[in-house]
């Protein structure tokens, strides 16, 4: 049994050994990295900059643009709720109004997108129990009566008042054909 203690101490001494060993070798590749490290970022910055400068651009994005991978990302974006989630903060930021006022602003904004959204808001389920409820209420029936009650009483006050106007039309012609004058109201 000592020989296997004795066979494990050794291993364990051996793996510190070669610890130390690596640790020590690795120390010239450290400062190596460290004194280079900084002329390196210049000079990848610097191709970057030049390779933005350059054709490459145009070609990926026409790359882009052919592979349709602005319309997957956004594809996929809206399937994981990503776009819902921003919108939905937006929201409660109170943002709400200035982003209607800012689409509608633009002239380039698509009527027709305004008008689809109108038609799948007002299909929802959500808007359809609304106006149920607004339709059923007694406060919207009430004024509903008191507006048709209204309506009805200047309908009836124009007819009057044409009916009138018409009669002393066909008066006036009639004392005109019989030259005869309109008789003064008799004072009260």
């Amino acid at each position: 049994m000592w020989v296997l203690e004795t066979g494990w101490r050794l291993v364990g001494a051996g793996a510190r050994a070669g610890r130390s060993v690596a640790g020590v070798a690795l120390i010239p590749a450290r400062l190596t990295w460290d004194a280079t490290r900084p002329w390196l970022e210049v000079r990848v910055a610097a191709a970057f900059e030049a390779a933005l400068a350059g054709p490459m651009t145009e070609q990926q994005a026409r790359s882009l643009g052919e592979h349709r991978v602005i319309e997957r990302v956004a594809d996929e974006l809206i399937a994981q709720g990503t776009v819902t989630a921003l919108f939905d903060q937006a929201l409660q930021a109170g943002l709400g109004e200035q982003i209607a006022t800012r689409l509608l602003a633009q002239e380039s904004f698509d009527r027709r997108l305004l008008l689809e959204l109108t038609d799948r808001v007002m299909a929802s389920d959500e808007i359809q129990h609304v106006i149920a409820h607004v339709a059923g209420s007694p406060e919207l029936r009430a004024a509903m009566a008191e507006q048709s009650t209204g309506l009805a009483q200047d309908m009836v006050a124009g007819v009057r008042e044409r009916s009138m106007a018409m009669d002393d039309a066909a008066e006036r012609v009639v004392r005109g054909w019989l030259r005869r004058t309109r008789p003064r109201p008799k004072p009260a």
